[in-house]
């Protein structure tokens, strides 16, 4: 995408969340490239941010095909004990 302005819209720190994100993506149809590094030790990976960026056109498209990620992420159940 030559001479296109590039967002964050999603930062990822496992393999799920960026899985999830990507499929959401995806699943709209939207555009996107991720920066930053996908690291394995011994077989396993390693958590380390990996960034989701879109056009700066597609941005509005993809905060709406990631707000349901965000949502449950920000907003655990009861019964969940965050720690």
């Amino acid at each position: 995408m030559p001479n296109v302005e590039m967002v964050t819209v999603f930062e990822a720190d496992n393999l799920t969340a960026l899985s999830l994100a990507e499929s959401a993506l995806e699943d709209a149809g939207v555009e996107y490239v991720t920066v930053g590094q996908r690291l394995y030790a011994a077989g396993f990976p390693v958590n380390r941010p990996v960034w989701i960026q879109v056009s700066r056109e597609d941005e509005a498209r993809a905060e709406q095909a990631l707000e349901h990620l965000r949502t449950s992420h920000d907003n655990p159940p009861d019964d969940v004990d965050e720690g």
